[in-house]
């Protein structure tokens, strides 16, 4: 099994990527609320922290943020629970909700700024700039925003055979692997390699007839979606699981769940990192 984490030392080279100008006469003061880790990432990156009163369960980077009063997960959120924080703005994604929750903060009066789920090489930099104008960032955002793309310019991804399926679960009895159209997929396919399952888009419960047909090379999960599966032993005793080469040869790769989903300003670190493994493994 292979299992990386965000160092560090890699930490904080992403976020001395915010070495940045401290001028910011156009800075707007707000109480901000942010519902999703990649936004509170770049909040951080911006150093516009100090607007931050509250965030969700998906905002634990950097290491700073899960010290912040937490207003659940983004999908769940309650009411009540954020209308007690007085936030001025919430930032988040479109997939946040439920969608009565989103809008009865409307009717509240709350400014809401909802970020489209894209997963393209140029969605962190956009994330950037959009969040650095909408709080007076520009000229930091545009900094961080060109770093990340040279970044991105400058990765050289070899171009893998390997079939990778991308498994998701919280517990045992709800397991689900990645189709086309999700950021697993995207992340698979940008970092050279091939999703070893592109019948359907979205996300399908797994069977062992899909595991066995697809039968791929490596097995690709969130660490925290892992824990809550039962660990590894547990990955290799699905049904299926010992027909497959990922199976045969216990080829599993974790990667913390926000730096890989995310499509934040670490992309380009993920990227490099996930095409490394592919060629440790073919």
């Amino acid at each position: 099994m292979i299992r990386f984490h965000l160092t560090k030392e890699i930490g904080i080279l992403c976020l001395s990527l915010t070495l940045l100008s401290s001028s910011a006469s156009a800075e707007t003061k707000h109480r901000i609320i942010s519902v999703n880790g990649t936004v509170t990432e770049i909040i951080y990156s911006l150093k516009l922290e100090n607007q931050l009163i509250a965030v969700d369960s998906t905002s634990y980077f950097p290491k700073q943020a899960s010290s912040l009063p937490n207003v659940g997960y983004q999908r769940t959120l309650a009411t009540e629970g954020i209308l007690t924080f007085k936030p001025t703005l919430i930032l988040g994604l479109e997939s946040a909700g439920p969608p009565a929750t989103i809008q009865n903060l409307k009717d509240a009066g709350i400014l809401l700024r909802l970020f489209p789920e894209e997963f393209k090489l140029e969605t962190p930099a956009n994330r950037v700039l959009e969040i650095g104008k909408l709080l007076g960032k520009e000229k930091q955002a545009t900094v961080l925003a060109k770093s990340i793309n040279e970044q991105i310019q400058n990765l050289k991804i070899n171009k893998s055979n390997l079939k990778v399926l991308f498994i998701y679960s919280r517990n045992p009895s709800s397991v689900f692997i990645s189709g086309t159209g999700t950021a697993a997929h995207a992340m698979i396919e940008l970092s050279g390699a091939k999703n070893a399952v592109n019948e359907f888009s979205e996300y399908k419960p797994l069977t062992s007839e899909a595991l066995i047909k697809a039968n791929p090379d490596i097995i690709l999960m969130p660490e925290k979606s892992a824990l809550g599966f039962g660990g590894e032993k547990a990955i290799w005793e699905i049904n299926g699981m010992e027909f497959t080469r990922a199976g045969k040869e216990k080829n599993l790769i974790l990667v913390d769940d926000l730096l890989l989903l995310g499509f934040g300003p670490r992309l380009p670190l993920v990227l490099k990192t996930l095409n490394d493994q592919w060629k440790l493994i073919e």
